[in-house]
Protein backbone atom coordinates (compact mmCIF):
# COMPACT_ATOMS: atom_id res chain seq x y z
CA UNK A 1 0.00 0.00 0.00
CA UNK A 2 1.38 3.79 -1.14
CA UNK A 3 1.89 5.71 1.69
CA UNK A 4 -0.41 9.23 1.21
CA UNK A 5 2.42 11.47 0.71
CA UNK A 6 4.31 9.45 -2.00
CA UNK A 7 0.59 8.80 -3.46
CA UNK A 8 -0.15 12.65 -3.53
CA UNK A 9 3.27 13.43 -5.27
CA UNK A 10 2.46 11.48 -7.56
CA UNK A 11 -0.89 12.65 -8.49
CA UNK A 12 0.72 16.06 -8.15
CA UNK A 13 3.37 15.28 -10.93
CA UNK A 14 0.82 13.33 -13.06
CA UNK A 15 -1.01 16.77 -13.04
CA UNK A 16 1.80 18.64 -13.73
CA UNK A 17 1.22 18.51 -17.57
CA UNK A 18 -2.51 18.98 -17.22
CA UNK A 19 -1.69 22.31 -15.56
CA UNK A 20 0.97 23.75 -18.29
CA UNK A 21 -0.85 22.68 -21.12
CA UNK A 22 -3.34 25.87 -21.19
CA UNK A 23 -0.30 28.12 -20.75
CA UNK A 24 1.50 26.17 -23.86
CA UNK A 25 -1.64 26.29 -25.63
CA UNK A 26 -2.67 30.07 -25.21
CA UNK A 27 1.16 31.03 -26.41
CA UNK A 28 0.99 28.73 -29.59
CA UNK A 29 -2.56 30.46 -30.31
CA UNK A 30 -0.94 34.16 -29.58
CA UNK A 31 1.55 33.42 -31.91
CA UNK A 32 -0.78 32.31 -34.69
CA UNK A 33 -2.68 35.32 -34.25
CA UNK A 34 0.70 37.56 -34.33
CA UNK A 35 1.49 35.79 -37.45
CA UNK A 36 -2.29 36.58 -38.89
CA UNK A 37 -1.32 40.58 -37.52
CA UNK A 38 1.47 40.47 -39.34
CA UNK A 39 0.11 39.46 -42.56
CA UNK A 40 -2.86 41.73 -42.10
CA UNK A 41 -0.26 44.36 -41.60
CA UNK A 42 2.10 44.18 -44.48
CA UNK A 43 -0.86 44.00 -46.95
CA UNK A 44 -2.30 47.08 -45.60
CA UNK A 45 1.04 49.13 -45.52
CA UNK A 46 0.96 47.96 -48.93
CA UNK A 47 -1.67 49.27 -50.22
CA UNK A 48 -1.41 52.47 -48.06
CA UNK A 49 2.44 53.02 -50.03
CA UNK A 50 0.63 53.93 -53.11
CA UNK A 51 2.59 51.32 -55.77
CA UNK A 52 0.79 47.67 -54.47
CA UNK A 53 3.43 44.72 -55.36
CA UNK A 54 1.04 42.23 -56.06
CA UNK A 55 4.17 39.73 -54.53
CA UNK A 56 3.38 40.70 -50.88
CA UNK A 57 -0.26 40.10 -50.89
CA UNK A 58 0.37 36.87 -52.42
CA UNK A 59 2.88 35.97 -49.82
CA UNK A 60 1.01 37.27 -46.77
CA UNK A 61 -2.52 36.05 -48.04
CA UNK A 62 -1.31 32.73 -48.35
CA UNK A 63 -0.33 33.25 -44.77
CA UNK A 64 -3.92 34.10 -43.62
CA UNK A 65 -5.11 30.71 -45.77
CA UNK A 66 -2.78 28.61 -44.56
CA UNK A 67 -3.42 29.61 -40.72
CA UNK A 68 -7.39 30.11 -40.94
CA UNK A 69 -8.78 26.45 -41.40
CA UNK A 70 -7.12 25.78 -37.67
CA UNK A 71 -8.41 28.13 -36.02
CA UNK A 72 -10.81 26.93 -34.19
CA UNK A 73 -8.33 24.11 -33.17
CA UNK A 74 -6.75 27.20 -31.45
CA UNK A 75 -9.17 27.02 -28.49
CA UNK A 76 -9.54 23.38 -26.59
CA UNK A 77 -11.66 23.06 -23.67
CA UNK A 78 -9.81 24.57 -20.67
CA UNK A 79 -7.29 27.01 -22.90
CA UNK A 80 -9.37 30.40 -21.57
CA UNK A 81 -7.58 30.48 -18.53
CA UNK A 82 -3.82 29.79 -17.78
CA UNK A 83 -1.69 32.44 -19.04
CA UNK A 84 -2.62 36.05 -20.10
CA UNK A 85 -5.66 35.76 -22.74
CA UNK A 86 -7.99 38.20 -24.64
CA UNK A 87 -10.44 35.61 -25.17
CA UNK A 88 -14.23 35.72 -24.01
CA UNK A 89 -15.53 32.92 -22.55
CA UNK A 90 -18.14 33.28 -24.93
CA UNK A 91 -15.64 31.18 -27.48
CA UNK A 92 -16.67 28.32 -25.01
CA UNK A 93 -19.53 28.81 -24.00
CA UNK A 94 -21.26 29.77 -27.48
CA UNK A 95 -19.08 26.97 -29.52
CA UNK A 96 -21.54 27.71 -32.51
CA UNK A 97 -21.31 31.29 -32.89
CA UNK A 98 -17.51 30.93 -32.89
CA UNK A 99 -17.71 28.35 -35.42
CA UNK A 100 -19.76 30.43 -37.48
CA UNK A 101 -17.15 33.80 -37.13
CA UNK A 102 -14.24 31.05 -37.64
CA UNK A 103 -15.52 29.49 -40.92
CA UNK A 104 -16.38 33.22 -42.04
CA UNK A 105 -12.69 34.33 -41.51
CA UNK A 106 -11.66 31.09 -43.48
CA UNK A 107 -13.66 31.57 -46.28
CA UNK A 108 -12.70 35.39 -46.38
CA UNK A 109 -8.76 34.34 -46.17
CA UNK A 110 -9.46 31.86 -48.93
CA UNK A 111 -10.72 34.42 -51.20
CA UNK A 112 -7.74 37.04 -50.77
CA UNK A 113 -5.52 33.84 -51.40
CA UNK A 114 -7.67 33.43 -54.67
CA UNK A 115 -7.86 37.19 -55.05
CA UNK A 116 -4.25 37.60 -54.58
CA UNK A 117 -3.63 35.12 -56.96
CA UNK A 118 -4.35 37.21 -59.87
CA UNK A 119 -3.02 40.28 -60.91
CA UNK A 120 -6.18 42.86 -60.22
CA UNK A 121 -5.04 44.80 -57.21
CA UNK A 122 -8.55 46.20 -56.97
CA UNK A 123 -9.92 42.86 -56.14
CA UNK A 124 -7.28 42.17 -53.51
CA UNK A 125 -8.08 45.41 -51.89
CA UNK A 126 -11.81 44.21 -51.66
CA UNK A 127 -11.17 40.95 -50.44
CA UNK A 128 -8.66 42.35 -48.34
CA UNK A 129 -11.44 44.72 -47.18
CA UNK A 130 -13.65 41.82 -46.25
CA UNK A 131 -11.09 39.56 -44.31
CA UNK A 132 -10.54 42.70 -42.26
CA UNK A 133 -14.47 42.71 -41.52
CA UNK A 134 -14.59 39.61 -40.57
CA UNK A 135 -11.58 39.78 -38.08
CA UNK A 136 -13.38 42.65 -36.43
CA UNK A 137 -16.64 40.83 -36.09
CA UNK A 138 -15.17 37.83 -34.27
CA UNK A 139 -12.63 40.41 -32.03
CA UNK A 140 -16.17 42.56 -31.54
CA UNK A 141 -17.77 39.86 -30.21
CA UNK A 142 -14.97 36.64 -28.60
CA UNK A 143 -12.31 39.62 -27.62
CA UNK A 144 -11.84 41.57 -24.98
CA UNK A 145 -11.13 44.75 -24.99
CA UNK A 146 -7.40 45.31 -24.31
CA UNK A 147 -6.24 47.15 -21.44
Amino acid sequence: MLKPLPLLAILLTMGAPALAQPAKVIEARQANFKAMGRAMKAMGDEFRGGSPDIAVFRTNAATLNRLAPDLPKWFPAGSGTGAKTEAKADIWSKPGDFAKAAANFAAAANALNTAAAGTDIAAVGAALRATGGTCKACHDQFREEKK
